[in-house]
């Protein structure tokens, strides 16, 4: 039903996006200690390094109802310290992905459903403290970022909301600015009929990731390493941004995150010469037939001929899979974004040279036309 409602959890919303969107259970506490601790004994063992016979304590989840709590002082003691704050900083990193996935799938408005004492525990326990000065006025800094928001309250109806212990705060985006027009993503723009994808350059060489991680955030962390690369190629830079993110054990040799980048720099440079400057998510807005079409290209390259516009996909599995028009992950389905990409550049008085996938996982380049 297109006019339906979608109930969705965090993780299934990645990559859809609403006019508006409601968020509830941020009092929920994530980061209480019995989940951190329930977290810990999912994966290991405790041991007291004294007893020579080697015995181990493993918890196991209670299914048969109701108990008392199972961590005693006796075994949260033997438990590193460094482990449990590994644990903490983790599920703290998590959470924090999973609320900016949250907020940023609001085109125009975003709704906040707040209730119980702490009705912003989630925020705080990502180091974001929300103002409560809220006092009526059209405007003002919800989430302490500098960044002002429109606000409104929705009518109360009935009897159900007249506690205002339960509340809603309406964020609305833009203040300043009208939405006369509706708003267009590249991402949902169809795919082109004539489009044609070819296997530009395959470099051999791939990025190991260890356990069944989320590419869509594993993408994520290697383009937050892509945009900052040509000031400083490091592997301890890398290791670190990849350590912020919270994959330093999915992705073990920072070594190849980063030959990823000299790979398609090079290739770069060979094909279409020395760059003039280089764009990393640059930002684009254009209208057209009643739309604005806005949103960011993951990179332009760009000399004194012209530019070449790449963008960045975390698939990791067969080379074939991307050029095959039957597979899921055909490139071709991007070309909706890519016509998108490439009417921005024109637009702003760029000559478009060439449009390219970059698979950094798999290792490959793969070339778009149409």
């Amino acid at each position: 039903d297109e006019d339906g409602v979608n109930i969705l959890t965090m993780h299934k919303s990645k990559g859809l996006e609403w006019k508006s969107v409601i968020i509830g259970s941020l009092g929920d506490d994530l980061c209480e200690e019995k989940r951190i601790l329930h977290e810990y004994f999912s994966v290991n063992t405790i041991s007291d390094p004294n007893d020579e016979s080697k015995k181990v304590i493993r918890v196991l989840p209670w299914v048969f109802g109701r108990a008392k709590s199972i961590f005693t002082p006796e075994i949260v003691e033997k438990i590193p310290e460094e482990e449990l704050n590994d644990v903490r900083s983790k599920r703290t990193e998590e959470i924090k992905r999973l609320m900016y996935v949250a907020v940023t799938r609001a085109k125009e408005n975003l709704c906040l459903s707040l209730d119980g004492k702490e009705p912003f525990k989630w925020f705080t326990n990502i180091g974001i403290q929300p103002s409560l000065r809220y006092d009526g006025e059209e405007s003002f800094d919800f989430f302490n970022t500098g960044d002002e928001f429109a606000i409104s309250t929705p009518p109360c109806y009935g009897d159900k909301f007249v506690d205002y212990n339960e509340k809603l705060i309406l964020i609305e985006s833009g203040v300043k600015k009208k939405y006369e027009k509706k708003n267009l993503q590249p991402s949902s723009i169809p795919p082109l009929k004539d489009v044609s994808v070819s296997m530009e350059k395959d470099f051999s060489s791939r990025i190991q990731v260890l356990s069944n991680a989320d590419y869509d955030l594993i993408g994520t962390a290697i383009h937050d390493v892509f945009c900052v690369l040509e000031k400083k190629k490091d592997i301890e830079f890398v290791s670190s941004i990849i350590a912020s993110h919270g994959f330093s054990k999915e992705i073990p040799d920072s070594s190849q995150v980063l030959r990823a980048w000299n790979n398609l720099e090079e290739y770069l440079k060979e094909k279409y010469g020395e760059k003039y400057k280089t764009l990393h998510e640059g930002p684009f807005t254009y209208e057209e037939d009643g739309f604005e079409v806005n949103g960011s290209i993951d990179l332009v390259w760009e000399t004194k001929e012209g530019v070449v516009l790449i963008d960045y996909k975390t698939f990791p599995g067969k080379k074939n899979s991307v050029l095959d028009p039957n597979d899921p992950h055909y490139a071709g389905l991007y070309s909706g974004q890519f016509s998108a990409y490439k009417k921005a550049l024109e637009k702003a008085g760029k000559k478009v040279m060439a449009s390219f996938v970059y698979y950094p996982v798999a290792g490959c380049i793969v070339k778009m036309e149409w």
